[in-house]
């Protein structure tokens, strides 16, 4: 086959390691194709939880209140600085437990902090003065939904809750949270407290990353007869969805009915965030629709670089030729429409030490994602053809490998018989 049909490559190889990436000229240019789906719920996003490749957007980043999905944020604030803390006990403070009517706390507005509680929010039923774990706060955040438990986090983590506050919201920022501020860590409203649908799904992400966050999300009930609000993980529930994992609703009267739920079918990791969707079944209706929608598409797979047209050639110095390598089978790429990328093709060359070998493994060809330099895939390549040293150094090569134990012995004993023999003849003065 003439070479000029074949994909070629020449590179030059310093005399000391290195490793040579270059990006391929034929960068290959991909186009996930969005769910086609329609769902009540105005404001959504579905989120791979592996990549965060967004498969469905609706509106999913425009403001929106978040209700009690916020206390996704105040779990993952405790479990990054003090998940070792869990089992120190906590004592309710009188500030952490202050609750006003629904109607008090829209006539003061401002003039009260934004951290206190309502007569009708959900609670855990804290006492001032009571001695609690940590834990049992968590717990009791994150599946009871108790307002009360998190302003009892905030204070013991950070001495006074706004302080939490303040600190919550760096910590978003450091995510890439460009469109999120929290007035309070449990999500009761205030009206610059705002966050987007793909914030929480960050936000949602990054939590994941922690094995007793998701221990606890899954859980459907806990202490003090408290039952988990997101009917997803309920069996006794009509909503109930067999892929479900569990995380967050959330309610008030401005945010409506919100849900940040992950499901998982053994194959992909979603997360789905819906914001004031009209009714509490229907965010799980709309949940589950995204869900099923994602998990029925089919992997598809692309061809990227055919084995038989992707050859490369090096130089190397003192080699008798020029190394040819080849991937060691076609390249195909593995995806779902909704999330198909595009990619960009590195090569990275081996230490090449001569000989070289046919079959030899030289150099690595990865698939990365072009937006994020995610790897996505790895093949090796091979040599096609013996590669060894030009005859002068092969030369060189058996002189020095035969000077210095053979010969370099030999002269060294002449030189001392030749010496001794000096030495003796040297006449010696009377």
């Amino acid at each position: 086959m003439e070479m000029k049909k074949k994909l070629r490559h020449s590179l030059t190889m310093a005399h000391r390691r290195m490793f040579i990436f270059f990006f391929l000229a034929a960068q290959v240019a991909l186009f996930s194709k969005p769910l086609e789906v329609q769902i009540e719920t105005p404001y959504a996003i579905l989120m791979d939880a592996r990549t965060g490749k967004v498969l469905f957007d609706k509106k999913g980043n425009e403001s929106v209140y978040p209700g009690s999905t916020t206390k996704i944020a105040t779990a993952l604030y405790l479990l990054k600085f003090a998940g070792d803390k869990l089992d120190e006990m906590v004592v309710c403070s009188e500030d952490a437990l202050r609750v006003v009517s629904e109607e008090v706390k829209g006539e003061k507005g401002t003039l009260l902090p934004p951290h206190i509680l309502e007569l009708d929010g959900t609670t855990y039923n804290l006492k001032r003065k009571e001695r609690i774990s940590l834990r049992e706060l968590l717990y009791s955040a994150m599946i009871a939904s108790a307002n009360d438990s998190t302003n009892v986090i905030a204070e013991f983590l950070c001495g006074d809750i706004q302080v939490f506050v303040n600190k919550l919201n760096e910590m978003i920022k450091d995510l890439g949270c460009k469109n999120t501020h929290f007035c309070n860590p449990h999500g009761l409203f205030h009206s610059d407290h705002k966050t987007t649908a793909y914030d929480m799904a960050v936000i949602a992400r990054e939590a994941l990353k922690y094995p007793l966050f998701r221990e606890i999300v899954r859980m459907p009930s806990y202490n003090r007869s408290k039952l988990n609000g997101n009917h997803l993980i309920r069996p006794d529930s009509k909503n109930f969805y067999h892929w479900a994992q569990g995380i967050k609703t959330g309610y008030t009267k401005k945010a409506k009915y919100n849900i940040v739920a992950l499901a998982s079918n053994g194959e992909r990791e979603l997360i789905a965030a819906l914001h004031k969707s009209p009714s509490s079944s229907q965010r799980f209706e709309d949940a589950v629709l995204l869900f099923e929608t994602a998990f029925s598409e089919p992997m598809q797979e692309r061809l990227l670089f055919p084995k038989a047209e992707a050859l490369y050639d090096k130089e190397i110095p003192k080699a008798n030729r020029a190394l040819v390598a080849t991937l060691e089978d076609d390249l195909y790429l593995k995806f779902y429409p909704s999330e198909e990328e595009d990619v960009v093709a590195k090569l990275s060359w081996n230490e090449l030490k001569l000989p070289i070998e046919e079959g030899d493994c030289v150099a690595q060809m990865t698939i990365v994602t072009k937006a994020d330099q995610r790897v996505l895939m790895t093949q090796n390549l091979v040599a096609l053809n013996r590669v060894g040293l030009k005859f002068q150094y092969v030369l060189l090569e058996i002189i020095r490998a035969c000077f210095i134990p053979i010969i370099l012995p030999i002269f060294l004993i002449l030189a001392s018989a030749i010496l001794a023999l000096l030495l003796r003849a040297k006449p010696v003065k009377s």
